[in-house]
């Protein structure tokens, strides 16, 4: 796998290490179990694939924050996340972050160095090539304040393709299942991503 430096932090394109940007430290909660097959099946069929296409579209339209994700139950929180995915999966079509930035908070070093790491590809001339990201397990980490909800994630990322920058050779990425861990929080009336964890 290819990685990025950012800073020290160590990041792969669109994909985080645990060993260095995020870390496993012991001080997060003990993640709940994840859903069973029959229940990572609905998870699955609101989640977004997006295509392999030739070239980016930087004119695609990004995902709308859709109404169930406004609310503050533990259903709108997971609507959110389902959002943020889907964010992630505009950002490495079409090198866009702007909805990823305005989804993460100020604070979320992780969500940040995904958002440059995406960024500069495509300032470079590169691109992302790929299915994406895919949600098949989705939990709420039990007895967590009802603002600040833990969302324990298995996401499946798809193969992907890179060229870092113009001119330069396309690579290639196997992707494979990872466990997310998505901390959020309300500003204003909205959920933002305040901290996110990977272990792959």
């Amino acid at each position: 796998m290819a990685l990025k430096r950012v800073g020290t932090p160590v990041v792969l394109t669109g994909v985080l290490l645990c060993t260095g940007l995020v870390g496993c430290t012991e001080e997060n909660p003990s993640p709940a179990p994840l859903p069973t097959q029959s229940d990572q099946s609905t998870e699955s069929t609101q989640s977004s694939s997006p295509s392999d296409t030739a070239t980016p579209s930087p004119s695609e339209t990004p995902p709308v924050l859709p109404a169930a994700a406004r609310g503050t139950s533990e259903n709108a929180a997971k609507a959110f996340v389902r959002y943020y995915i889907g964010v992630v999966n505009h950002a490495l079509r079409t090198g866009n972050i702007r909805p990823l930035q305005r989804a993460s908070a100020s604070a979320c070093d992780s969500c940040a160095a995904v958002a440059e790491n995406i960024e500069g590809v495509y300032a470079e001339g590169g691109y992302l090539r790929g299915n994406g990201w895919r949600i098949n397990a989705l939990k709420a980490v039990a007895e967590q304040p009802a603002r600040r909800p833990i969302m324990q994630t298995g996401v499946f990322v798809n193969p992907q393709r890179k060229v870092a920058r113009e001119g330069a050779e396309e690579e290639r990425f196997d992707g494979g299942q990872n466990l997310m861990t998505f901390f959020l929080d309300r500003r204003g009336s909205e959920w933002v991503v305040q901290k996110w964890d990977q272990v792959q």
